[in-house]
């Protein structure tokens, strides 16, 4: 609960996390709460400052950088290997996830549209059979899907996104896995270049709290 409040921007960055009013508004003890926010920590969502506790995380733009072209090499390195174990039912659900996104593209469901994405994205490494790189990009990925809820990126955006995603597909259907590889990389670059120059929001943690 606490992850999809910062992931969905409900708890802005730099937000400072209040214990006893986290614990009353989610109905737990302080226990539960601060094993969450040690993971919350190891996962790069939550900071914790000396004398000041726990806040929002506020990425900078190096770190969302980083983040993308990280995720950009993991689904590149997994896309031959994925190509290789996909079943035709998992090809059906890419197909289906696909056609997902771009109804939810078409309707500006923002929220939706990410999840999406993410998903099909997610589908890429699992067919590795390999749970370290899916672990591994689970956690970066849930990172940057928290970015994409507070920064704006315009819609032509979007639709840049799902052309590449449309030979996504069309990649994945073939079982062209080197071809998938080079256009994972090239899909990542474009997205950190629409995010590019548009700055996190900030906040300081005496300017909001939870």
């Amino acid at each position: 609960m606490l992850r999809d409040m910062i992931i969905q921007d409900e708890l802005s960055p730099g937000t400072r996390i209040l214990e006893a009013q986290l614990c009353t508004m989610l109905g737990i003890s302080r226990t539960p709460l601060r094993e969450a926010i040690r993971v919350l920590a190891s996962e790069g969502l939550v900071t914790s400052l000396p004398r000041r506790g726990a806040v929002v995380a506020t990425p900078t733009p190096e770190e969302i950088q980083g983040l993308l072209l990280a995720i950009g090499a993991i689904e590149a390195a997994s896309a031959p290997l994925a190509t290789q174990n996909l079943t035709d039912d998992e090809i059906t659900k890419f197909q289906a996830l696909h056609e997902r996104l771009r109804q939810y593209n078409a309707r500006g469901n923002r929220k939706k549209y990410y999840e999406t994405n993410l998903a099909i994205h997610e589908q890429i490494v699992s067919a590795t059979r390999n749970k370290f790189l899916s672990e591994l990009h689970r956690s970066l990925s849930l990172r940057i899907l928290r970015v994409r809820f507070f920064i704006e990126i315009p819609k032509s955006s979007w639709d840049r996104a799902l052309g590449e995603h449309e030979k996504i597909l069309e990649y994945v259907e073939k079982r062209q896995g080197e071809k998938l590889a080079q256009l994972l990389i090239e899909h990542f670059k474009g997205t950190w270049h629409d995010c590019e120059g548009t700055l996190p929001r900030s906040a300081t943690p005496d300017a909001a709290s939870i």
